[in-house]
């Protein structure tokens, strides 16, 4: 299937999109962090029962789980602590705004590291399309009109968990270039990965790993978290992994990075937010970018 690595990344930000709205409504209720392991210990609960069906697991090499594990700790475990430490400094808008220096740092690793090696039109493409994610992200303002000062320590924040995003999908590469993998498993060994040294570092700063569960409303928010995991952290990071398999990983997170682009359609559907012209035109900029991927 020509552009299948494309379609994958495609499918991966609208899944990305969708569980990034049933998160945020989970987070109002518990911690970021009892949030990120709940999602993802509901999600590795569907790769088990996957892997059940398909114990493909099992054909992974030593060095392929060493480097799907390494991706798991930076991307999730360290990645998305940053990010959800980023919210907190400087807020939501400008936090996504530096996601998508992703990116630009996984392909520039990427060539570095993998070799690969990027066409004119790819490299206007990736440009065009940042350039339309920026423009969206800067017109959304947080709820309620409140603003945050722009800290060094947030833009610090915010860098480390791009950083931990492109570096993640790298060291996933390669273990996907020793040999064929199944994306579910990997997953499952990322994942897994991930909520290990979450439990770890809360063990050893004495942080409870789960919230109490005695609210009534606890059974709803777990039901949006189970929904959230099968769509977002069960599809979405085995799509992601597909996609990078089937194209250079600067296209691939390129194309991922359009996740606030396409949130905004839904905020209006779910939320009923206005939508500026200017987020129509960002929109628009960032759909022209991702067509100009599609030329080789």
């Amino acid at each position: 299937m020509r552009f299948a690595g494309e379609f994958f990344a495609l499918l991966t930000a609208l899944l990305w999109s969708v569980s990034a709205l049933i998160f945020a409504a989970a987070a109002r209720r518990i911690s970021s962090f009892h949030v990120n392991v709940l999602r993802l210990l509901i999600a590795e609960i569907f790769f088990a029962a996957y892997l059940l069906l398909r114990p493909s697991l099992l054909t992974l090499s030593i060095t392929q789980l060493f480097y799907l594990s390494l991706s798991g700790i930076v991307g999730l475990s360290l990645g998305d602590t940053f990010l959800f430490r980023a919210f907190q400094e400087i807020g939501a808008r400008v936090s996504m705004l530096l996601m998508t220096l992703a990116p630009a740092i996984g392909a520039a690793l990427a060539a570095v590291f993998l070799h690969e090696s990027l066409g004119l039109w790819s490299i206007i493409g990736m440009g065009t399309t940042l350039a339309g994610v920026s423009l969206v992200v800067f017109e959304r303002t947080p709820a309620g009109g409140a603003r945050f000062a722009i800290s060094v320590r947030g833009i610090v924040l915010g860098v480390l968990g791009a950083a931990g995003q492109g570096i993640g999908l790298i060291l996933a590469k390669v273990a996907f270039r020793e040999n064929p993998i199944d994306g579910f498993a990997a997953s499952a060994v990322r994942i897994f990965a991930g909520i290990a040294l979450l439990v770890l570092g809360a063990v050893v700063t004495r942080r409870p790993v789960f919230p109490r569960l005695k609210d009534r409303g606890m059974n709803k928010m777990l039901a949006l978290l189970s929904i959230g995991a099968f769509f977002g952290s069960f599809l979405g990071i085995s799509t992601s992994f597909i996609s990078v398999t089937l194209t250079s990983v600067g296209v691939s997170s390129t194309i991922m990075a359009t996740v606030p682009v396409l949130m905004l359609p839904l905020a209006w559907i779910v939320y009923r937010e206005a939508i500026h012209w200017k987020a129509v035109a960002g929109a628009c900029t960032a759909v022209a970018g991702v067509s100009l991927l599609f030329i080789q």
